[in-house]
């Protein structure tokens, strides 16, 4: 009886031993899983960063052709009033007093 008492007091051991290097094993592979999540997670972030900058860069490029073509339309509607009043002296000048006529008369009312 007491070979069957050994036997059971060796088991235990080595079921102990394997317990611990296979937590050992699990924790390795826990630590290699943060590590991996942490790398995936900084490679989004370095996406994202550069696709937000690439957005903000490409935002910057719109509003300046907009402001460009905003200002070349700004400028040829100015060439043609300017072109309209050389051609239409007298006209320009009666449109002109009617209109600050009219925003007189709207300006006292209040």
């Amino acid at each position: 009886m007491s070979s069957k008492a050994d036997a059971d007091d060796v088991r235990p051991a080595a079921t102990t031993d394997d317990l611990r290097r296979q937590a050992k094993a699990v924790k390795e592979d826990i630590r290699g899983l943060g590590r991996t999540a942490k790398e995936v997670a900084q490679d989004k972030f370095v996406d994202a960063k550069k696709k937000a900058v690439e957005y903000v860069d490409e935002g910057k490029q719109k509003t300046v052709e907009y402001y460009e073509k905003g200002k070349q339309e700004a400028s040829r509607i100015e060439d043609q009033v300017e072109n309209y009043i050389r051609e239409n002296p007298l006209k320009s000048v009666l449109i002109a007093t009617g209109a600050g006529v009219l925003l007189g008369l709207l300006m006292s009312r209040r």
